[in-house]
């Protein structure tokens, strides 16, 4: 699957111009470990790097809610979703696909060995620049669990 970025990959600077963008040959689950991996590791190559790529994949009605970039830095630092941060490990549940929407349940061992679940809620999107792309509206906290 091509990695499409804003700028040619190869660019000397690992910086913004190499952020990952939504594209149509992206499936569901690949949007969404786009996203976890990035989040775990955060703050490469920049600060807040991962939290970039999450809102980078965020579909245009999560940005009318969540928006703007500065405001979901926030909401990723609260306590609810703190823990995809920096995460140590993470587990892939099944992709539940259904029309344009699609599910996917992710279990993270969090960088305090603490075990929370996310559940990813995605559409495919119609029309305007992201058309036929898999984007997130929104990640719920699941539970906190005992095993992996």
């Amino acid at each position: 699957v091509p990695i499409d970025h804003e700028s040619p990959p190869g660019s000397s600077n690992a910086d913004e111009s190499e952020l990952l963008i939504p594209h149509p040959s992206y499936t569901p689950s690949e949007v969404v470990r786009f996203q976890i991996e990035a989040l775990s590791k955060n703050n490469e190559p920049y600060n807040n790097a991962g939290i970039k790529v999450a809102f980078t994949f965020a579909s245009p009605e999560n940005k009318r809610t969540t928006g703007p970039f500065e405001r979901f830095i926030r909401i990723v630092y609260n306590p609810l979703y703190r823990q995809i941060l920096d995460h140590q490990i993470a587990h892939y549940g099944e992709l539940r696909i259904e029309g344009d929407q699609a599910t996917q349940i992710v279990l993270l061992i969090a960088a305090n060995g603490e075990r929370v679940g996310y559940i990813f809620s995605l559409s495919k999107q119609e029309g305007g620049r992201f058309d036929q792309c898999w984007m997130t509206d929104g990640v719920f906290l699941l539970r906190k669990f005992q095993e992996v």
